[in-house]
């Protein structure tokens, strides 16, 4: 079944996904399994898949990077080593003090699977546009997210508070 995926402009995938802890990936995650959902018809929950993508993100960038479409993508990576990184990024908050803040490149193995929607989505409509836009409630989003993101960056690295 083709199915013509969440696409959003990596720009915008990097700025959200750091002004909200990686919360926008879930969202990412969500419209993507929304799309697939309604597109080929199956019974799954595209919310419950989202919160536990720690059991379902590597069925999910499987299906984005062996989609029908994708025949002619050059695929450089499987969708196994991107999952384990995602996973190994969200448990890096266990990590101790400052080193916690690399679970914000979680963002990091979405970006070749973003470009695989852009190749599929472009296969399937030569007019498909990756969201770009901010719209008011984003931009709110990147401001307040984006503030908090920096103070408790500020207050782990130079002032030494424990979170």
């Amino acid at each position: 079944m083709k199915v013509e995926y969440y696409s959003v402009s990596l720009r915008k995938l990097i700025i959200l996904s750091l002004c909200t802890f990686n919360f926008y990936l879930i969202y990412w995650q969500y419209k993507n399994w929304k799309a697939i959902q309604i597109q080929e018809g199956c019974k799954i929950s595209p919310c419950l898949r989202s919160i536990f993508s720690i059991f379902f993100i590597y069925s999910l960038f499987k299906r984005i990077l062996t989609s029908e479409v994708n025949k002619d993508f050059k695929k450089e990576v499987s969708p196994a080593p991107l999952a384990i990184f995602y996973i190994l990024l969200l448990y890096a908050w266990r990590l101790p003090d400052p080193y916690w803040w690399v679970t914000l490149l979680g963002f990091l193995p979405f970006i070749y699977v973003q470009r695989a929607v852009y190749f599929n989505n472009l296969a399937l409509n030569p007019d498909a546009i990756p969201d770009n836009k901010f719209s008011g409630k984003t931009l709110t989003v990147i401001i307040v997210g984006g503030l908090l993101t920096l103070f408790s960056l500020y207050s782990s690295l130079v002032l030494g508070i424990k979170s």
